[in-house]
């Protein structure tokens, strides 16, 4: 999945034919729906990421409200620009709030990656850490592996702005970490040969997060890992 930065969304019109009585001989009613899409008249939006909030086109004032509530039941930044560019005409039926929050809610949800599983999101992080770890030799900074991180998830639309690693070694309470280099973005501190590092590239999601990490060692020839554990994410499955 390449990284999105907009995304155009038409959805058709709808009638809506009411409710249906399925089986009548069911004694606790069950009922249905039936409606028919009108392609005639539709609802045109488009949504970019943006550096802040920015509404612009037909019904404003319910396209800001779907927005923000959707972005404050996701827990997300609303830093979205929204052009709704046309819109089914209002209150005859035709279901135009629906579909304009339907397609609001839909392009977010596509711009901010609501849709990766857990296991496309490891798969993620065990591509980009292992291009940090083909990276690394003498000579190189911090900033050049952070670099190297966010190219590999920037490809599926993802961010993280924190650091992916630290030096360990023999550190101090309250951290075994040495508070001196970090791969993260400006830190021109230079890797120098027999340097031990932790590089954690991990993603905090709205409701877990997912960590593969490693620790190695600055060779000559490049990175050394001190293990040879499987960079994956174990199922339960795995173990049946």
């Amino acid at each position: 999945m390449l990284k999105k930065n907009t995304i155009q969304i038409i959805s058709p019109a709808r009638l809506h034919f009411g409710f249906l009585e399925i089986n009548s001989n069911y004694h606790n009613n069950s009922f249905g729906g039936i409606g028919l899409s009108i392609d005639k008249f539709y609802t045109k939006i488009k949504v970019t990421k943006n550096v802040k909030i920015k509404i612009k086109g037909k019904c404003l004032d319910k396209a800001s409200f779907f927005l923000n509530t959707f972005c404050r039941k996701q827990k997300i930044k609303p830093k979205f620009l929204l052009n709704v560019e046309k819109s089914t005409p209002q209150h005859i039926g035709l279901g135009s709030g629906t579909q304009l929050a339907l397609s609001i809610g839909r392009a977010i949800s596509d711009l901010s990656n609501l849709n990766l599983s857990i296991k496309k999101i490891a798969n993620i992080i065990s591509e980009g850490l292992n291009a940090v770890l083909n990276k690394v030799k003498p000579g190189i900074t911090g900033h050049e592996l952070e670099k190297t991180w966010k190219k590999v998830i920037s490809k599926y639309g993802l961010e993280k702005d924190s650091r992916i690693g630290y030096p360990v070694g023999i550190g101090y309470p309250p951290t075994w970490g040495e508070l001196t280099t970090s791969f993260r973005n400006g830190d021109k501190n230079i890797l120098i040969e027999n340097m031990t590092f932790h590089c954690i590239p991990a993603l905090w999601l709205k409701e877990y997060g997912i960590v593969i990490s490693e620790t190695f060692v600055v060779k000559k020839n490049g990175a050394e890992r001190l293990t040879n554990y499987d960079q994956k994410l174990f199922d339960l499955e795995d173990f049946k």
